[in-house]
């Protein structure tokens, strides 16, 4: 299984995206979270899956 880094700076994004959602809408900001870390787990398990874009890097949109 391949093991994912998170660089600092999404973390931050992350922080950042959930405390603005969390200020006008908590129930989007937990369902975005939620979301966002399903999207990891499955990258996490299948790391081939999405398009390859550039130098290793994989893109793996998710609609929202």
């Amino acid at each position: 299984m391949a093991r994912l880094i998170y660089p600092r700076r999404a973390l931050a994004d992350l922080e950042r995206v959930t405390d603005f959602l969390r200020a006008s809408e908590p129930l989007a900001a937990l369902e975005t979270v939620e979301l966002i870390v399903e999207a990891l787990q499955i990258l996490e398990n299948h790391p081939l899956i999405g398009r390859p874009v550039e130098h290793g890097l994989r893109d793996l949109p998710e609609p929202f």
